[in-house]
């Protein structure tokens, strides 16, 4: 089954409580005005980068976050390989009234360790998609077993970076890659419902909703900072390095021809 999911603002009533101000946390200030890309967003421990991309110049924007479980999940990493070629190349056209954002990997720590499951988590052993500000726990439970949340919401490099960029930046929309998990959600804004319609109808995934998600999710943050993402799940489970460009190419182009009105 083909399946992404769309969350928005205002469907949940908890309101945050950080235990950090990402707020105050520090990102490259040339982030937006660069000549150049990428541009370094974090350095981890390990050395590792956190990098963004950027195309276009319009005031609308679309922010693309892949891979924040790592190897575990290494086609929503090799996604924005597709991505950030096809952008250069042409492939995908940019609308003029349109910028594109595109972290390539969340995780980089996890990404070197492969498709075991140590490479969901990050170099500290936390599940980044379980590290914000919403309904947080210290340990959540995943495939049966107890898995790290971080020591408090936003204690990781990696989502105080993102959490940081996104508060900065007010995407438009924003698209998370993820590999692959049939759940649904609810929505209530017509912004993430269109954006929603737009991506299902070009690249031929079903829209689902009505299911709620895990504590201290990205889209849970994210929704309750009015920002409407979209959590896009691949059909195939993570030993598949599989990105099914042949649907998600046209599904993007729709996305950007939708956003662009």
């Amino acid at each position: 089954m083909l399946v992404f999911l769309i969350y928005k603002s205002g469907t949940h009533e908890t309101q945050p409580n950080l235990n950090i101000s990402i707020s105050s946390i520090e990102i490259p200030s040339n982030w937006l005005t660069a000549s150049t890309y990428p541009v370094t967003l974090a350095t981890l421990p390990s050395g590792r980068q956190i990098q963004l991309y950027k195309f276009g110049e319009g005031s609308i924007t679309l922010l693309i976050v892949g891979n924040i479980h790592g190897g575990y999940e290494s086609n929503a990493y090799l996604i924005t390989e597709n991505i950030l070629s096809a952008f250069s190349n042409g492939e995908i056209i940019i609308p003029e009234n349109v910028s594109i954002y595109v972290i390539p990997t969340m995780n980089p720590d996890g990404l070197s360790n492969g498709q075991s499951l140590a490479g969901r988590f990050n170099g500290q052993g936390v599940d980044l998609n379980r590290n914000w500000d919403y309904e947080w726990k210290s340990s959540v439970i995943f495939h049966g077993e107890s898995v790290k949340a971080g020591s408090a919401p936003f204690s990781e490099i990696e989502t105080q970076t993102v959490g940081a960029l996104a508060l900065q930046l007010k995407p438009t929309v924003t698209v998370f890659f993820h590999c692959c998990w049939g759940m649904g959600t609810t929505f209530a804004n017509d912004l993430a419902n269109d954006a929603g319609t737009a991506l299902a109808n070009g690249s031929g995934y079903q829209l689902l909703t009505g299911l709620s998600g895990e504590n201290g999710e990205a889209r849970d943050w994210f929704q309750i900072q009015g920002l409407p993402a979209i959590e896009h799940e691949f059909p195939a489970w993570t030993e598949s390095l599989d990105t099914d460009w042949a649907n998600n190419l046209p599904g993007l182009i729709a996305l950007l021809d939708w956003i662009s009105q």
